[in-house]
């Protein structure tokens, strides 16, 4: 039979439990407490001691035997005298007797019995389930200093932000320095200005070349009458091959002759009209510019069949313009540009805004 067993059961219901003609356990109330030097609490509990002037049968002891046993009660009594008697027998020969969550029994110097109590076990069922702790202890709470500590890591923060930008300005700068020089030494920004000015800038066709050698021709021979020398004469009459400029011409033979150049009437070309739907236009597609308007006149009529509107303007220094297609829009008389070029490849056009 277990006797230390029941009598750790009965301590959780009460407060002393009696072996008889031995001593009794008590367990007395212990409050929470905290130890200050290992910074530990601990709960409320029941902390056991031992009596052995309680020698008296009270009867819970061998009541509870008795109950659990199914025995009768004297059996019970001696069941418990029985565990008396090999209990002191072995405290005479000076064993220690552990018993478990209760104690420790031993005989001291002075031949009396000692016990020293287990306190790992709570029989305190408020506080089942609670165990001491280690706790720390809170840092002094300074206003103050919560309120610098908060400006020195505001003030730390600014100070990153500020070298992330920096250091990222230093990265950026010989990018983009890279970015400009790059394009400029493989020449990746070259514009090919010629081409620019071919589209935009005015487009003057030469005069017509039978018309040329014609005029040429006349001063050629007025300017053989009056110098007798025939290779001079020989030279100028020669077969043209290639556009000249009258004017050129003129000037020739006036510095080589020393004749004064005559007062000529102007001849004043005829006055085209140009197709209404063009004047409302604020953006015309030149196609061609002739000195000789029947030339202009030919190229607006090839260019009539084909179904495009066409007109004819006075531009300048006496040339006549072929204009197309009308336009209110520069997207719209740039696209038509494009579809006009697609259609007659070799030749050239460009948009003059009026």
């Amino acid at each position: 039979m277990d006797v230390p067993g029941k009598i750790v059961e009965l301590l959780y219901q009460h407060d002393c439990v009696i072996i008889p003609e031995f001593g009794g356990f008590v367990a007395n109330y212990k409050s929470s407490k905290v130890d200050y030097d290992r910074n530990i609490f601990s709960p409320p509990s029941k902390e056991v001691g031992f009596n052995n002037q309680l020698v008296h049968n009270d009867g819970l002891l061998i009541s509870a035997i008795s109950l659990e046993n199914a025995i009768p009660y004297p059996a019970a009594r001696k069941l418990v005298q029985d565990f008396v008697r090999d209990t002191q027998r072995k405290l005479a020969k000076g064993k220690k007797l552990v018993f478990a969550k209760l104690g420790t029994f031993y005989v001291g110097k002075d031949k009396s019995l000692q016990f020293d109590p287990d306190s790992s076990t709570n029989f305190l069922l408020s506080s089942f389930g609670l165990s001491a702790f280690e706790y720390h202890e809170l840092e002094e709470y300074d206003i103050n200093k919560r309120i610098q500590s908060r400006i020195n890591v505001r003030k730390s923060r600014e100070g990153s932000g500020m070298s992330r930008i920096l250091v990222r300005g230093l990265v950026a700068v010989p990018i983009l320095i890279a970015l400009v020089m790059v394009p400029i030494k493989t020449g990746l920004l070259d514009i090919d200005t010629a081409k620019i000015a071919m589209r935009f800038t005015k487009k003057e066709v030469p005069v017509s070349l039978n018309e040329t050698a014609a005029e040429k021709t006349v001063q050629l021979n007025q300017a053989s009458l009056i110098n007798t020398d025939t290779n001079f004469a020989e030279e100028r009459s020669e077969e043209i091959t290639s556009p000249v400029d009258p004017v050129a011409v003129e000037e020739a033979v006036v510095e080589k002759t020393g004749m004064v150049k005559p007062e000529v009437e102007p001849v004043l070309s005829e006055e085209p009209v140009i197709t209404k739907q063009l004047i409302k236009s604020s953006y015309l597609i030149m196609t061609g510019s002739f000195k000789n308007v029947e030339n202009a006149k030919k190229l607006e009529s090839s260019l009539r069949k084909e179904g495009y509107l066409v007109g004819i303007s006075n531009g300048p220094n006496g040339f006549f313009r072929v204009s197309i297609n009308g336009n209110t829009r520069f997207s719209d008389a740039k696209r038509q540009m494009q579809s006009y070029l697609n259609d007659h490849p070799g030749e050239d056009c460009w948009i003059l805004p009026i």
